[in-house]
């Protein structure tokens, strides 16, 4: 069930007991059209913020408002303002936190474009070769990747195509084990077989007595006779129901284990021919993943070889390449972060349109708003921290 689902019953369940007084979890449940359970549940939550009084009677939960209700509910919509203005505040610093952030990444980027500038003056055609020797890096990887994720592919491929066929061929193996009587349909022909005999016996007995009974006995043993015979002859129509049913179950039964069988003789059929093909594909993958590596590591050898030769030079193009990197990065996560601000303040400002009758309400449209605020708060901590470090390696690139 989804926040507002739960917070706009507890809404219904407050004005269900407003309007009607004190009433049981089973027809608050009816009610409300929901669960016992659910009703428990939000009687609970209201209870801890003073808002209803729980009893028990007779196994039952009964639920009422008290009758500090209102003073209860003016002290929480009270608690919900201070800590509502308190987020505002914080979200508003972690804002200006954002824009001392953006001139940080503004410095950055001018002091990045500076260094590359005096790179490109200083290595002339060496800052060309370097990026060319970077953009064959780039390439190899994407394709290394690329292989390496096509193996991890069919690995998850065959694991899942095992599991289905063991599924399958498990389901058959049930099948193929069922008898007449699941359902308890020979339990109770067996049952009601013996009820027949019984009643058979108790017929047999009852005209014998009926022989040798007195006139005054007579007229209520006849009718004891009647009674039971039709009992019996109920009993065999039940018996020819139960009958007729079990047959047509042995039916269905018999079709479904033909079937079964069928299906598992394809399944195990189609399941090696399936297996054989996907190991097969396996291996050419491992054979082209194994020459990956290889290759991998050749060209490596050679990059690394070719940035040698241009001394400091190329050390320094890495650390610039990383370092712009990681500017773009923090960038992108503080323009998202700042999307999400703006929300959250849309959302705060929104509460106010919740009038006093729906404290509990707003209290738990702030808490989910405080919930996102916190996490927010720690990816901008942590980019800050990302834009410390990157000042300290344009420093040092400097």
């Amino acid at each position: 069930m989804g926040e507002e689902a739960i917070v706009t019953g507890i809404d219904a369940l407050v004005k269900y007991l407003s309007e009607h007084g004190e009433t049981d979890s089973v027809s608050l449940a009816y009610a409300l059209n929901t669960t016992e359970k659910t009703i428990e549940d939000w009687a609970n939550v209201l209870e801890k913020a003073g808002m209803v009084r729980i009893s028990y009677r007779v196994g039952k939960m009964y639920i009422a408002i008290p009758t500090n209700v209102e003073a209860a509910s003016k002290e929480l919509m009270q608690n919900v303002e201070v800590r509502k203005s308190i987020l505002e505040g914080e979200i508003k610093g972690q804002i200006n936190v954002m824009d001392k952030l953006n001139q940080k990444l503004d410095e950055l980027k001018k002091a990045t474009g500076n260094a590359e500038g005096a790179f490109r003056g200083k290595a002339g055609n060496i800052k060309k070769e370097l990026d060319k020797l970077a953009k064959i890096e780039k390439e190899v990887n994407e394709n290394y990747a690329k292989v390496k994720e096509r193996r991890d592919y069919m690995d998850r491929l065959v694991l899942n195509l095992q599991q289905q066929f063991k599924a399958v061929s498990e389901s058959a193996e049930y099948i193929k084990g069922m008898s007449p009587e699941t359902g308890g349909a020979g339990a109770l022909m067996a049952d009601i077989n013996a009820k027949i005999l019984a009643s058979d016996q108790s017929t047999k007995d009852l005209l014998a007595k009926f022989e040798s009974s007195v006139v005054a006995q007579r007229k209520e043993l006849q009718q004891l006779a009647v009674n039971v015979k039709d009992e019996n002859s109920k009993l065999r129509e039940t018996v020819a129901q139960e009958e007729k049913k079990v047959e047509e179950y042995s039916k269905k039964l018999s079709s479904l284990k033909s079937g079964s069988q069928s299906l598992n003789s394809r399944v195990e059929k189609e399941k090696g021919k399936i297996l054989d093909d996907a190991a097969k594909a396996r291996q050419e993958i491992e054979k082209e993943y194994s020459l990956a590596e290889q290759q991998m590591a050749k060209l490596r050898t050679l990059i690394a070889g070719g940035k040698e030769g241009f001394g400091g030079f190329a050390t320094l193009n890495d650390n610039l390449e990383h370092l712009s990197t990681e500017i773009e990065r923090i960038s992108k996560e503080k323009d998202q972060l700042s999307k999400e601000y703006n929300t959250l303040l849309q959302q705060l400002r929104a509460l106010d349109s919740l009038s006093g009758k729906k404290a509990f309400e707003k209290k738990s449209r702030l808490e989910a708003i405080t919930g996102k605020s916190r996490k927010a708060s720690k990816r901008l901590d942590d980019a800050v921290q990302a834009a410390s470090k990157a000042g300290d390696e344009a420093q040092n690139i400097a």
